[in-house]
């Protein structure tokens, strides 16, 4: 059962050419983990969101990219946005 936020994990790692482990590896995320969330068997948080945004995006799209991944995430309906998302600072 591949999900939204699966198939754009997935569609943005291999746009940047990274195997999973390597993937792991930036993320600090456990390769299990981010095997269980391509495939759909995993729920995306905001955290993930934020490390796989960092992972794939260039310094000026990482907002963009997190955005991506957030709203897929939410279409894909696993939580509820205002009691899971904490504040943001636009800092980098």
């Amino acid at each position: 059962m591949s999900t939204r936020l699966g198939k754009l994990i997935k569609q943005k790692r291999e746009e940047a050419g990274l195997s999973i482990t390597q993937l792991a590896a930036i993320t600090g995320l456990p390769i299990a983990r981010l095997q269980d969330l391509e495939i759909g068997h995993a729920v995306g948080s905001f955290e993930v969101c934020r490390r796989l945004g960092r992972a794939f995006a260039t310094t000026t799209s990482y907002w963009f990219v997190f955005h991506e991944l957030w709203l897929a995430s939410l279409v894909d309906g696993h939580f509820n946005a205002r009691s899971q998302a904490p504040s943001i600072s636009y800092t980098s």
